[in-house]
């Protein structure tokens, strides 16, 4: 346990090393704030945005069955300088019942270099994860680790071009309780394609995160280490093909991903046929555990309404 608290802690510094390396003029942008609104998007002097997004997903593999309709919402303005926001996404799943894993309100100031975002809720602290694959392998890397999630928070934020850190505190009986543990966490654009995040809850076991993602155009690669320094510690590699056209204006992307966790490797390989607001999946892989190899395939299916 002690050597694996070194290696998170190595893992954080690393990325604290990599923000005060990384170059200033770099033109893309890693940080959001109110409901997914990236920064660029602050600096207009008033802006007001919201969504509302309904979807249905439906996966049967050789393993599960998942039915899962899904509604997510945002919510943001932003007046001389000072913005206020709200984001929420809730399911009613077949795996997890009613759940609402995102819920949560924001507020915040612009100081044109920087900008200071509070936040309570339920949220996602890292924004370089798995994403594109069918919906129970999403299901999947999230019950591994997958956003580092924190429920019942309290978070404070620093916000520039490329970079973003921050503190809070969650995981109590309410946010205000302060019975849970403080964490912390930084996100970093390392240049246009490469960007980094790393965190550690200082709870009774410390852990931690970190991640890092490569993008080019069409193609994405992610390599995600979660619940760092703990017993339930794992690995996932994935890489992900976007738009690739096929007959009669459908496009496909493909995805592989290897995940590693205590007793437990995995290989999960997902084609997807979209075409306009359907998303048809086929999957297939295998999990090796105990040295015994249990294949996997299945189909799936996404509406967006």
């Amino acid at each position: 346990m002690k050597k694996n608290a070194i290696y998170f802690l190595v893992a954080i510094a690393a990325v604290i090393v990599m923000i005060m390396l990384a170059p200033k003029g770099s033109d893309s942008l890693f940080s959001t704030a109110g409901g997914g609104l990236s920064l660029k998007d602050l600096n207009r002097k008033d802006t007001v945005t919201h969504s509302v997004n309904l979807s249905m997903n439906v996966n049967q593999t050789t393993e599960q069955s998942l039915v899962q309709p899904m509604l997510s919402a945002n919510y943001f303005k932003r007046h001389n300088g000072f913005f206020v926001g709200a984001s929420a996404v809730g399911a009613i799943s077949n795996q997890y019942g009613v759940c609402c894993p995102v819920l949560f309100v924001n507020a915040g100031v612009d100081f044109n270099r920087f900008q200071i975002e509070y936040r309570v809720g339920n949220f996602g602290r890292n924004a370089v994860q798995t994403t594109g694959f069918d919906p129970q392998f999403s299901n999947f890397c999230i019950d591994m680790g997958e956003s580092a999630a924190a429920a019942n928070a309290m978070q404070l934020a620093f916000a520039g071009k490329n970079t973003r850190f921050g503190f809070g505190h969650q995981g109590g009986t309410s946010f205000y309780a302060f019975d849970g543990n403080w964490y912390a966490f930084a996100q970093q654009n390392i240049c246009k394609n490469v960007s980094v995040t790393g965190g550690v809850d200082f709870a009774e076991d410390k852990t931690g995160f970190a991640a890092a993602k490569w993008a080019d155009q069409n193609n994405a690669l992610t390599v995600t280490g979660n619940k760092l320094g703990s017993e339930k510690q794992n690995w996932i590699v994935s890489y992900k093909r976007n738009n690739v056209a096929v007959v009669r204006n459908f496009v496909m992307s493909l995805g592989a991903a290897f995940w590693k966790r205590t007793e437990q490797t995995g290989l999960h390989l997902a084609a997807a046929f979209a075409k306009e607001n359907f998303i048809f999946f086929t999957e297939a892989g295998g999990r090796l555990a105990m040295n015994t190899l249990t294949p996997t395939a299945g189909v799936g299916i996404s509406y967006k309404f």
